[in-house]
């Protein structure tokens, strides 16, 4: 290279992305990849293929067959075969959906495109560079292109499977013709041979279940299994002993700026059993069950009693849950929700639901998606009408994605929440500014509480919470009326 790459630009700055999230549940005009089963091998999942689908693909002879070698060849892509949400998918899906809308050129498909390809298979590069192609290259084709990008991958954040040596790999693209947007990879330059080898090794580097020969039945719950017949036999029973007296709140969580699982917040009273399984099913909005599952309960005890959470990492869409708790093999607690799992926005601020608490703890091993955590914190929600303690701190949060910046690029983030006493407003509302803090790339926490013991006697109260970004104006609201007891 004529011009060594010793300060390179972040990538964002070239393409308004950062690092691809590690799962995804945003569909989008990759999801299917192609429209037709039969052309699977012209789409961009084609850069995936190893010489043993590119074998099984040639005896492919109907649409049937195609549409089976399809489910099978992502199954064997998914980290856990089982569940029905595969975030090695929705990782693809998304970077085949951001070069389509950003790499397209002359009619062609952006994901078709050489950067398409280099994005898909490594994701966003590390750093990269735009200038003209004398800053990159001495190809002599290259030097009547009109501009060139080198794209920088550190080998140390790159998967071990591809072997990638040294201390850099780079890949240069040349634009052919002013004003195309039509980049073709510079094949020509001495480090092209180093990203082909690495690239030619991806196919391999993302199957994680080579001897797989059916698509397995699929489970609702990461570390669940399948539901047993009788298991199953539970969810036709009808009314449970404890279900009246305990309430479930199923919440659209967060894990990372696009994807939304489904959080379930079990709660039993003090006097109830305790339970060691959960068991049921999810069905679609049709009623067709989609995955089943039974999982340990782990309870949690809280003011109010023994609460359990569960995470469902759900796409997109309309579905009907039946879950059912038991102890010692016999059903306690039964409950069937319709929930709708919201689409996360790739662009621009937004906010998840605001949450409220007395309940938390730190957990030191909590990962981002872990139900009802926010970073190191988990909590126990409340739900209106619940009971707390007068010398009890309620807190309030939430996760906030890519949050306003002003001028001097600080977030403006606002709390304003109005209480009220039997229904008429108690005091001024409290107005207060928030730290957002981040998490993990464009996600953020924002979280405050408030001491229940300043109120000058117990009784019936009630919070309307209105958070807002200043800078964005994207507001979330909730309201939570409590009862607060001696």
């Amino acid at each position: 290279m004529r011009a060594v790459l010793t300060s390179l630009a972040i990538v964002s700055m070239v393409f308004g992305l950062s690092a691809a999230p590690a799962s995804s549940q945003q569909q989008s005009a990759g999801d299917a990849v192609v429209t037709d089963p039969l052309e699977f091998d012209e789409s961009p999942a084609e850069f995936l293929f190893t010489k043993q689908d590119k074998k099984e693909w040639k005896k492919i002879s109907s649409r049937e067959q195609a549409e089976e070698f399809i489910d099978l060849f992502w199954v064997r892509r998914n980290p856990e075969p089982s569940v029905s949400f595969n975030p090695v998918k929705a990782q693809f899906d998304e970077r085949v959906r951001y070069a389509d809308e950003n790499f397209s050129a002359r009619g062609g498909r952006g994901a078709l495109s050489d950067r398409g390809k280099v994005l898909i298979l490594l994701g966003p590069p590390h750093r990269a560079q735009a200038g003209p192609p004398s800053q990159f290259t001495d190809s002599s084709d290259a030097q009547t292109a009109a501009r060139a990008e080198a794209w920088l991958y550190d080998p140390a954040q790159l998967p071990e499977e591809l072997k990638v040596s040294g201390n850099r790999l780079i890949f240069v693209f040349v634009e052919q013709g002013i004003d195309t947007n039509d980049f073709v990879l510079d094949r020509s330059n001495p480090e092209a041979s180093m990203g082909a080898r690495a690239l030619s090794k991806t196919p391999d580097a993302y199957l994680l279940h080579p001897d797989l020969q059916e698509v397995p039945k699929p489970v609702s719950v990461p570390g669940g299994e399948a539901a047993s017949a009788t298991q199953l036999a539970w969810l036709e029973q009808g009314d449970f002993q404890w279900t009246e007296a305990s309430h479930a709140l199923p919440v659209s969580g967060v894990s990372d700026p696009t994807s939304r699982p489904l959080w379930l917040h079990l709660a039993l009273p003090q006097d109830a059993p305790t339970l060691d399984v959960f068991a049921g099913t999810v069905s679609d909005a049709d009623g067709e069950v989609l995955s089943t599952f039974q999982v340990a309960a782990e309870p949690i005890t809280s003011q109010t009693g023994t609460a359990y959470h569960l995470v469902f990492p759900l796409a997109q869409g309309s579905y009907r849950l039946d879950v059912v708790g038991a102890a010692d093999d016999q059903p306690q607690v039964g409950y069937s929700f319709e929930v709708e799992v919201p689409a996360a926005q790739t662009e621009g601020t937004w906010m998840s639901d605001l949450l409220v608490a007395v309940d938390t703890e730190m957990r030191d091993d909590a990962l981002l998606g872990s139900p009802f955590c926010f970073g190191r914190m988990h909590i126990v929600p409340l739900q209106s009408g619940s009971t707390v303690e007068r010398e009890s701190e309620l807190t309030y949060l939430g996760f906030i994605v890519r949050p306003g910046q002003d001028e001097s690029g600080e977030s403006r983030v606002k709390a304003r929440i109005v209480l009220k006493k039997d229904g008429t407003r108690f005091g001024k509302p409290l107005e207060m500014p928030l730290q957002v803090i981040q998490l993990y790339e464009d996600l953020y926490v924002f979280v405050n509480a408030i001491n229940l013991a300043r109120l000058p006697e117990p009784g019936d109260y009630s919070l309307e919470f209105r958070i807002r970004d200043s800078v964005s104006d994207v507001v979330v609201e909730r309201d939570l009326d409590l009862t607060v007891a001696e």
